[in-house]
């Protein structure tokens, strides 16, 4: 035999383990726990059609390997009962994914009622509500690559790696210039790059004509805040002094990212044009048109007390932040997007998973809710029932329709933006 009893005994136990993480929000007391369960999670979630697919395997197995023994038939027993409960677990978080292409599919509907969208159609693509064995079950890291150009390492300051993005463009050039998306990679502003996260949608909107921008900026604790937002902000200034030369319109730039990145996403476009953030570029203009930000942190001083204790801010102060907030108090009023609501902000669609671990979907709602108070743009708001953090790094039952919704919303703002410039 491959496997002893015992060896089989755990990895069915083990696939049990994820399956419940997948299912059961939870925040851990720990730092250690909380890392656990949101990867267990991650991987039910992003890879539920091939965990059930395991847990088949194990079955088959034990069926045609276990000797008539009673000892041997009492393992196989319990082996085959806790891989059935596994797989209806497996089932059921995809089920509870593909409930997000409606809820998707209605939010973006009321969303972009108002806007003019003439040439879209208002309802998704079916391809984009995947089955359990469709390429989203099946092929996580297939994102249509094909279809598009990726230029490498480009830099847009002085900063080496730091300072380099990922340009995607359309293989199949669109007649008129490309509109602008931006994305900023999350990482808790101590890790992550360009090239590693929101490749789902990086290649999705690049398809579909976008000229799409996926940037690197300095890390913590060697960087400190404002650093990273004077980065974001600096290739925000790039891409429209160099938008031409990729055939892409300056006038439209929308901006995403996920975690940290979405963090920086929305301050970015809640603190465009500020000179204090901007040194050496104080007066070029880094606006953008519309923001999503995806599962980010918008508190950093944990004003309503999602998180206990604390929250992050012994974490901040050590790794991020150049200071305790009683140091420097007005940057970290900066450094929380939720402080500096306006009601000049542009458009927001924020996203959120309701079984995010690490950022709890709480502190989304409130970030909403306070935007949406002050701001004369619209805001929305796409909760995700019960997606965990991180969900859109791969294809899955929660990426793949999340993608669809983004993306036609950000066609029809786009749709609107032509329309008010040809008029």
């Amino acid at each position: 035999m491959m496997f002893s009893e015992v060896s089989t005994l755990l990895l069915s136990l083990l696939l049990l383990a994820v399956a419940l993480a997948g299912v059961i929000s939870i925040q851990p007391r720990s730092m250690m726990g909380v890392g656990l369960h949101w990867f267990a999670s991650w991987l039910a979630q992003c890879f539920s059609s091939y965990l059930a697919l395991a847990c088949v395997a194990i079955l088959i197995w034990v069926g045609l390997t276990s000797p008539v023994k009673v000892f041997s038939i009492s393992i196989a027993i319990g082996i085959a009962l806790i891989c059935t409960f596994s797989m209806g677990l497996y089932l059921l978080i995809f089920w509870r994914g593909r409930k997000t292409a409606d809820i998707a599919e209605h939010v973006v509907n009321r969303a972009i009622a108002g806007l003019d969208i003439s040439g879209q159609s208002s309802q998704f693509d079916p391809e984009d509500k995947p089955g359990l064995l469709s390429r989203a079950g099946l092929r996580p890291f297939y994102f249509g690559q094909q279809r598009v150009r990726r230029l490498k390492n480009v830099p847009y300051g002085n900063m080496g790696i730091a300072h380099h993005m990922d340009i995607y463009l359309p293989k199949e050039l669109p007649s008129g210039p490309l509109p602008i998306l931006i994305q900023v990679p999350g990482g808790a502003w101590v890790t992550g790059s360009k090239d590693q996260q929101g490749l789902p949608l990086l290649n999705r909107m690049a398809a579909k004509g976008w000229a799409c921008f996926s940037v690197n900026y300095r890390l913590g604790p060697k960087a400190r805040f404002p650093d990273m937002l004077t980065d974001v902000l600096m290739a925000i200034a790039w891409v429209k002094a160099h938008a031409v030369e990729y055939g892409a319109d300056p006038g439209f730039v929308a901006i995403t990212g996920g975690s940290a990145g979405g963090h920086l996403a929305s301050l970015a476009a809640l603190l465009q044009n500020r000179a204090a953030f901007q040194p050496g570029f104080e007066d070029v203009d880094t606006g953008v048109s519309v923001v999503v930000p995806f599962y980010g942190r918008y508190d950093f001083l944990n004003r309503h007390q999602i998180l206990p204790g604390n929250g992050i801010i012994p974490f901040l102060a050590a790794k991020v932040m150049p200071g305790l907030p009683e140091a420097c108090p007005e940057l970290w009023q900066h450094a929380s997007p939720e402080a500096q609501v306006h009601v000049k902000a542009p458009p927001f669609l924020i996203v959120h998973g309701s079984g995010d671990t690490l950022i709890p979907v709480e502190e989304a709602r409130a970030f909403y809710q306070a935007l949406k108070a002050v701001s004369d743009q619209a805001v929305d708001y796409l909760e995700l029932p019960g997606a965990q953090h991180a969900f859109d790094m791969v294809n899955s039952s929660w990426s793949q329709p999340t993608v669809e919704a983004v993306s036609r919303y950000l066609n029809a703002h786009f749709s609107h933006y032509r329309h008010q410039t040809q008029d």
